[in-house]
């Protein structure tokens, strides 16, 4: 019955010590985040609600705050170049896979050139573009990871609803995958 007592959560994102933490079953988020070493000054401590209690297995991602980018390049629909404080990097947009228009010996699929054309319309007019890490920062591509903010709209959400992407990838339990419809 000591087992029903303990639960094992997974604390990673904007946590100074990620990692595997050992509680008592009826604990809250907030201990979790304590016992991570708190959170770093990158994390958006408003996107997680502290109070809520943890469940045996459970992962606890802190993501972190929005920065602003500038539009460099549009790779294809579900990826692009953007600068973030002088530096640019290459942008894989969070829980979205579009059709394929430019990989390596793979015809470019039905309607891969219109969501292509979509995303790059909306970077380039946008008056503002901000990325948000959530999880994992980066692919084994070595591409950033991020959810995209077009104007204060999450380009990922717009794209969807478009029918030019669908909702995939989803490698743990991200921010805002709940609006993607």
């Amino acid at each position: 019955s000591s087992s029903k007592e303990t639960i094992y959560v997974y604390v990673c994102g904007e946590v100074k010590h990620p990692g595997v933490y050992r509680f008592s079953k009826d604990e809250r988020i907030v201990s979790a985040v304590k016992a991570a070493g708190g959170l770093t000054k990158k994390a958006s401590a408003e996107s997680i609600n502290q109070a809520e209690k943890m469940k045996d297995g459970q992962q606890i991602t802190i993501p972190s705050k929005k920065q602003t980018a500038k539009f460099v390049k549009a790779v294809d629909g579900d990826t692009a170049k953007l600068s973030v404080k002088g530096r640019t990097y290459t942008f894989r947009f969070l829980a979205i896979d579009t059709p394929e228009t430019v990989k390596p010996n793979t015809p470019v699929a039905f309607m891969g050139k219109r969501a292509s054309d979509y995303t790059k319309s909306e970077l380039k007019k946008a008056k503002k573009i901000q990325i948000q890490y959530d999880g994992n920062k980066t692919d084994k591509y070595g591409r950033r990871l991020a959810w995209i903010w077009v104007d204060g709209k999450l380009l990922q959400d717009k794209l969807v609803r478009k029918g030019y992407a669908r909702v995939y990838y989803i490698y743990g339990k991200y921010r805002y995958t709940d609006i993607l419809k």
